[in-house]
């Protein structure tokens, strides 16, 4: 999405928010062997995410070299990404032990979780060389305050804010009724992936609004958890239906049927997540969503 010109006070606010959100990611990765938690781990993922948000708004005009930095924080969050993945995906299984009926089951759940677990160690090994090649300290050069060339865009602020909301608003607008009829994977992913990037956005931009959007930001969440949720569900289970397919073949009966257990319940599970953004997908779909949106921030006249 090509950013426009900015009003004045907007810009303002957004490179405040850049200093925040980058200095609070600078400092979380600044200890040494910082990657070896597992909170702190989740906290740079989050920080990276949350920056990465703020990036996403700004005038490239403004700041020289935004897409290497753009580029080096998408790399950043993807690494830890993949392990974050693989943490969860080994709290499911371990969490679903007691659920299997027979030791089948248990032989196929020790068989998945020693392969999660190796995937797990190797990421994390590489994990140390790969954050040191990315060389994260550089976002550093978006610090110092630009140049602020006038004339400045003709928009108000809140109408600059707005059209920064609305390509997200809209997005989410046109994945909810379909999604409500019919599950997909792929469809949720990216649905979330929109709620995501927009409770963000009104996080950074919430002092433009004449109303708070604190209720807003609590539903995005919300809806963003139960996708989450979803989603983890949904890959794991795809991972394993591949490693069923294939312990089948070779004729590994005892594995394949046991790992029939796991899928059943992981298959549960996922539905019952599908069931929870249905219940609460009504709230997001058109017409009223955007529309409700721009009311519920205060804002005069009708969103564009």
């Amino acid at each position: 999405m090509m950013v426009p010109m900015h009003p004045l006070e907007l810009s303002l606010l957004l490179h405040q928010a850049l200093e925040t959100r980058a200095g609070r990611l600078l400092e979380l990765t600044g200890p040494d062997d910082w990657w070896e938690s597992i909170e702190a781990l989740h906290d740079a993922r989050v920080a990276s995410r949350r920056l990465r948000a703020v990036l996403r708004l700004l005038d490239p005009g403004l700041y020289p070299g935004l897409k290497r930095q753009q580029k080096r924080l998408e790399d950043f969050t993807e690494i830890l990404g993949t392990v974050r993945e693989l943490d969860v995906h080994n709290q499911i299984l371990e969490e679903l032990g007691p659920e299997l009926p027979g030791p089948h089951g248990w032989a196929a759940l020790e068989h998945v979780l020693e392969r999660v677990d190796t995937r797990r160690s190797k990421a994390r090994k590489r994990l140390p060389a790969r954050i040191k090649e990315l060389e994260l300290a550089k976002i550093a050069i978006l610090l110092p305050a630009p140049e602020m060339p006038y004339p400045f865009h003709a928009l108000e602020p809140h109408e600059a804010a707005w059209a920064l909301l609305k390509p997200h608003t809209e997005a989410i607008g046109d994945l909810v009724p379909e999604q409500q009829r019919e599950e997909n994977p792929t469809a949720l992913h990216q649905l979330r992936i929109h709620a995501k990037k927009l409770r963000y956005t009104l996080e950074i931009l919430s002092p433009v609004f004449i109303r708070e959007p604190q209720a807003p930001l609590k539903e995005l969440r919300a809806l963003q958890t139960v996708l989450g949720d979803h989603h983890d569900f949904a890959v794991l289970e795809s991972d394993l239906q591949a490693l069923q397919e294939g312990l089948e073949h070779r004729a590994r009966r005892v594995l394949s049927e046991g790992l029939q257990e796991i899928l059943h319940h992981l298959s549960q599970e996922r539905a019952t997540h599908y069931d929870r953004f249905r219940e609460i997908a009504d709230l997001y779909a058109p017409p009223g969503f955007s529309r409700e949106l721009h009311r519920r921030l205060g804002l005069p006249g009708d969103p564009a």
